[in-house]
């Protein structure tokens, strides 16, 4: 879109507030877009259009490799202290709790309930993880 179609464009040249009030273009958008979809034409862009070219901006790309560990692995990798391990696993639990039931939100200090759920989930994910063989072969 041309810079002079585009309302946008009408803030990002630093127009006073006041003035912006009195741009009718602000408030309703561009002509084009109150016309009927029979006489609208689509608007192209022609490359070699100077403004355009001096607005482009380099875009860094960035890319992320997602290893196929679980989230889990990586909680017990935090630290070799399994009481304050079970307590951050708590605490991650409490927050996606609160999340999902805003109007139930847990406070305060972890409750026994909250501790043992913690330290099962712990537990399950280490025994899967060290006897995946032998729970491969009962499934069989």
């Amino acid at each position: 879109m041309s810079s002079e179609n585009n309302s946008a464009d009408i803030v990002s040249r630093g127009l006073d507030a006041t003035d912006l009030s009195m741009k009718e273009m602000w408030f309703k958008g561009p002509q084009f877009l109150m016309q009927e979809t029979e006489t609208f034409t689509p608007f192209t862009q022609d490359v070699t259009d100077n403004l355009y070219q001096s607005e482009l901006k380099n875009v860094d790309t960035n890319l992320l490799l997602v290893k196929k560990d679980s989230f889990l692995n990586h909680i017990v990798n935090v630290t070799n202290n399994f009481l304050k391990l079970i307590r951050i696993l708590s605490f991650i639990c409490r927050f996606i709790f609160n999340c999902r039931h805003p109007q139930d939100k847990k406070i305060g200090q972890i409750s026994l309930q909250e501790f043992t759920a913690a330290r099962d989930i712990v537990l399950r994910h280490v025994q899967v993880a060290s006897f995946a063989k032998e729970l491969a072969d009962l499934r069989a």
